[in-house]
């Protein structure tokens, strides 16, 4: 379900001409120091950390897309157009 959501979001931006990039999750793991091997140890490390860091008690998903957010503040936020 997710990916179909991904792929009509992703769609949306080419008809409408709106710049985006893609960030694959080993680069905002890494950002953030989730180290672990395979799904079943990485989402908990993600929604642990949104619960330290945050204090947010989140689905696997709602942490994935929290700990790439803080990526692009952490890592990307001089390039990143808040517009």
């Amino acid at each position: 379900m997710l990916a179909e959501v991904y792929g009509v979001v992703e769609e949306t931006l080419k008809e409408i001409e709106m710049d985006y990039y893609i960030i694959p999750p080993v680069v905002w793991k890494s950002t953030i120091g989730i180290a672990g091997k395979g799904r079943e140890k990485e989402k908990p490390l993600a929604q642990k950390y949104i619960v330290d860091t945050y204090g947010i008690t989140c689905t696997e998903d709602e942490a994935d897309a929290a700990c790439l957010g803080t990526h692009v503040i952490k890592k990307e936020k001089e390039s990143f157009d808040w517009a």
